[in-house]
């Protein structure tokens, strides 16, 4: 998403976040309707919003506080979709990038690269993924390991065997974690 459209959503979560918060202080009249008539011209809906009382329209009231507090739960959370940073995912990894030599890999034989790297290690199974920063690529691989094996000695045998492999097929790589999930009998 480019600049100009997280700046005009990032708008629009903020005005349904606001108008809803806002009608709903007047309708429970905590913001007098002759304040905010002396600031904006739209006396026709604060005549309206004055207008409902608890004694008639009881359940129109509580529908449009139930309305108003979901349309703001709704903008609250378009609005921390755009504050909260993504984890970028890699789609490829650039070898080579030379004009007229450009080599890539794609993200499924980088993956398929690391776990058969992994599992070359003893490791019973392995799970690899992949994330970029710039032009180098972080590695996480979860792996699996048998009950007899010494956790942290496999799990570094797996870590420098992917670095290796990794190297010689020129891939840049940032850093490479290796966790270890489960042991099997």
């Amino acid at each position: 998403m480019n600049v100009f459209n997280r700046l005009v959503l990032i708008v629009v979560a903020l005005l349904m976040l606001a108008i809803p918060v806002f009608l709903l202080l007047m309708g429970f009249q905590v913001i007098p309707a002759d304040q905010v008539a002396s600031y904006f011209d739209y006396r026709a809906a604060l005549r309206s919003l004055d207008d409902v009382s608890l004694s008639g329209l009881a359940r129109i009231r509580l529908w449009m506080g139930i309305g108003g507090i979901v349309l703001a739960v709704l903008a609250f959370l378009l609005f921390l979709r755009e504050l909260v940073p993504r984890i970028r995912r890699a789609r490829s990894a650039i070898i080579e990038d030379e004009p007229g030599k450009e080599v890539k890999i794609e993200v499924r034989a980088l993956r398929a690269l690391v776990e058969k790297a992994a599992r070359e290690t003893g490791v019973v199974s392995a799970d690899a993924s992949l994330s970029s920063n710039g032009n180098r690529c972080g590695i996480l691989c979860r792996i699996e390991i048998p009950d007899s094996a010494d956790f942290s000695e496999l799990a570094s045998r797996a870590r420098d065997n992917v670095r290796k492999v990794l190297e010689e097929q020129k891939v840049p790589v940032d850093e490479i974690e290796v966790r270890v999930e489960g042991a099997t009998s």
